[in-house]
C-alpha cells in the first residue's frame, strides 16, 4: 500500500517532540521576519514639515539631488554622490565626494556638512537631522590629467603668451 505525502508528513510530525516542533516554528517565524526586513522598501517620500493645510513631502530622490547640488557649490568638490536615509525619525546623509585636491580637507568637509544641514533646516524645514557622513573617495578626476586651475595656469604661462593660444575651433595637437 502506498502512503500519501500527507500520511508521511503526519508520521514525521508524530516522531518529533514538542521542543523540536517549537524550534522549527520559531525558525520559520525568524525567517519570515528577516525576509520582511531585508525586502522592506524605505519610504519614497519624507515629510519636510506639516502645516494647517496638510503635510509637505519631499521625495528621497529630490532630496538627494538637492544635497548633491549643495555639495557641488563648494569649489573644492568635483563630484558628489549622496545617499539619504531615515533612522530613528531623523534624516541622515552619507555623501561620497571627489575633491579637486587634498588640501584643507577638514575645512572643505565642514563647509559641505554645514551647507547640507542649512539646506535641510532652512530651505526644507526638516528639523530632525541625524548624522551627515562625508566620505572622500578620491582627489581629482579619475586617472585623467586635470586641467590647470586659474592660479596654476597663471603661474605656468606668462601673461604675453595668451595671444599664442590656439583658437577653440582648431584641433588640439596630438601628443
Amino acid at each position: 500500500m502506498e502512503t500519501t505525502s500527507e500520511e508521511t508528513f503526519l508520521d514525521l510530525l508524530s516522531q518529533l517532540s514538542a521542543l523540536q516542533i517549537g524550534v522549527v516554528l520559531l525558525a520559520i517565524v525568524f525567517l519570515i521576519v528577516g525576509l520582511r526586513l531585508v525586502f522592506k522598501k524605505p519610504p519614497a517620500t519624507l515629510t519636510a514639515f506639516s502645516g494647517d493645510a496638510g503635510n509637505v513631502l519631499v521625495s528621497r530622490k529630490a532630496l538627494q539631488e538637492l544635497v548633491k547640488q549643495a555639495c557641488l557649490l563648494d569649489e573644492a568638490v568635483e563630484a558628489a554622490r549622496p545617499v539619504i536615509q531615515v533612522k530613528n525619525q531623523q534624516v541622515a546623509a552619507r555623501v561620497e565626494l571627489r575633491l579637486s585636491e587634498p588640501e584643507n580637507l577638514k575645512e572643505v568637509c565642514q563647509r559641505v556638512q554645514d551647507r547640507i544641514v542649512s539646506l535641510m533646516q532652512k530651505s526644507l524645514s526638516i528639523e530632525q537631522i541625524g548624522s551627515i557622513q562625508i566620505v572622500v573617495k578620491s582627489f581629482g578626476p579619475d586617472g585623467e590629467d586635470r586641467p590647470a586651475t586659474k592660479s596654476e595656469s597663471s603661474a605656468i604661462e606668462p601673461p604675453d603668451s595668451a595671444s599664442s593660444k590656439p583658437s577653440s575651433d582648431s584641433t588640439p595637437p596630438v601628443a
